[in-house]
This record gives structure tokens, C-alpha cells and sequence, in this order.
């Protein structure tokens, strides 16, 4: 068959581009041999890195010749495990930095405060020995620069004092891991899985939802930054969940 010069050059200035595409795609995928784990199985579901170069790995991770699982470990700039670090049972889920070296790791029931050397932090209770509260099911969760966390899932509340009795979707707590006793802790029929702070201090969630501190609430919701649900934002969202948001700058 013949083409006609017209269509040849078309041919080959497109091969051109693309192969110029091709190259500048790969490129910033390019592995990096001078970084190796040795992590068998199973997987690892959070990573943060560190101002120094290192890699904090919360998950459940196996290790060659060892025959537990890690929950929470760091690598060195190279890969390895760093052997400094008290590579332990304390993490398995987000992992979210603070201050000093110092960050939040998820639990599949609650939400731990973290040393840099990996012991769990003396100033920040386990939250399941503070009274008033009991993990059922963790969830998402959101540290504030102060330290205080709010946690989403769904958790069994008993204070009665101040009327939060039963199972809760987000609940507050201080700086020292103890329920927030000054907020207003939130109910949904279901649980509240995963949320995400937005510029203007509100946030958006998803879980099984069904209602929200008694009202019609979407799979897909928006709350105030004191946990209120947001009636203007409506997604009609009745099945599923989303797992991750993205904020964009005109408020969509």
C-alpha cells in the first residue's frame, strides 16, 4: 500500500511525540535500587515519611525468619529496619505526624500517640482505659495542632452525666487521650468510616450512615468543625462509601 508524503510525515511526527510522552512519563517512576525492605507479606497500609530520610510503615508486616507480624515500623534511608526503633504490635492503620518527632498511629479499635524511639507516649492515655468510653469499631480519625483527636467508627459511650449514653460515630478527645467531656459527641445509625478536614474547618465523610445525630444523612456528608451535620450539602449518596477526598479550590 501506498502513502502519500503528507501522511507520512503526519505518521512520523506522531511518533515522535509519543515517544517523547513515553520518555518523560516513565521517568519519575524510575525505581530506586538504594532502597530495599524485606517485607514478605501482608501489607502495609500507611507510610510517613521523616525530616531525616527515614520511613515510618504501619500495617502488618512479616519479616524473613521471623514468624510474627509488625505493626508499626521504621525504615532507615536505605530500607532496613531501623534498629533503634521499637518496631512493635502498637500501630497497624493512619499513621499522622505532630510535633517533635512525636505522631498518632490508628489501631484497628483506637488511635495511639507515638515517641520518635516508637514507645507509645506516657502523656496520652490508652483511650480504652479512660472511663466513659469503650471501642467498638475504629474509624477514621483527625489530630489538631493542639493534640486533641477526633475519631470517627463507632464506640460505646456511658456518660450519663452528661447524656452520651450508647453507641457514637465521633467522639472527642483531649490532648492526653481522654473522651472530650466539653463536646458534643455525634450519633449515626451506622458508622462513620473515613472524613477529611476542608479549608474552611468543616469536614467530609462517608460511612453507613443513614441518619446523623438523628437526621437523614448520605453515605457522602458534610459536617461542621464542632461535628454538626451540614444540611446544605446533600450528595444523595444511599449506597457505598468513598475512601479518600480531594478539596478542590472553588469549594467543590
Amino acid at each position: 500500500m501506498m502513502c502519500g508524503g503528507r501522511g507520512l510525515r503526519t505518521v512520523g511526527v506522531l511518533a515522535i511525540v509519543a515517544s517523547a510522552m513515553g520518555a518523560s512519563a516513565q521517568q519519575p517512576f524510575d525505581l530506586d535500587p538504594s532502597f530495599r525492605t524485606a517485607v514478605d507479606r501482608v501489607y502495609v497500609s500507611s507510610i510517613l515519611p521523616t525530616p531525616d530520610g527515614k520511613v515510618l510503615a504501619s500495617g502488618l508486616m512479616r519479616f524473613p525468619g521471623e514468624f510474627t507480624d509488625k505493626r508499626l515500623v521504621r525504615f532507615l534511608p536505605d530500607g532496613t529496619r531501623d534498629p533503634t526503633f521499637n518496631n512493635s504490635g502498637l500501630g497497624q492503620g493512619k499513621l499522622t505526624a505532630w510535633q517533635g518527632g512525636v505522631f498518632y498511629v490508628a489501631t484497628t479499635q483506637t488511635v495511639r500517640r507515638i515517641l520518635p524511639n516508637g514507645q507509645q507516649d506516657p502523656l496520652f492515655t490508652e483511650m480504652n482505659l479512660g472511663p466513659y468510653f469503650s471501642s467498638l469499631q475504629g474509624g477514621d480519625y483527625h489530630v489538631f495542632p493542639d493534640g486533641r483527636v477526633v475519631m470517627g467508627g463507632v464506640h460505646q459511650l456511658s456518660d450519663a452525666a452528661r447524656g452520651f449514653v450508647g453507641n457514637y460515630c465521633l467522639c472527642w478527645f483531649s490532648n492526653t487521650g481522654y473522651l472530650d467531656t466539653t463536646r458534643i459527641h455525634r450519633k449515626c445509625a451506622g458508622s462513620l468510616d473515613f472524613f477529611h478536614p476542608l479549608p474552611d474547618g468543616k469536614f467530609i465523610g462517608s460511612g453507613s450512615t443513614g441518619t446523623y445525630d438523628d437526621q437523614s444523612a448520605s453515605d457522602i456528608f458534610r459536617f461542621h468543625a464542632d461535628g454538626a451535620l451540614d444540611p446544605t450539602f446533600q450528595a444523595n449518596v444511599w449506597w457505598g462509601e468513598a475512601f479518600g477526598f480531594l478539596p478542590l479550590p472553588d469549594g467543590r
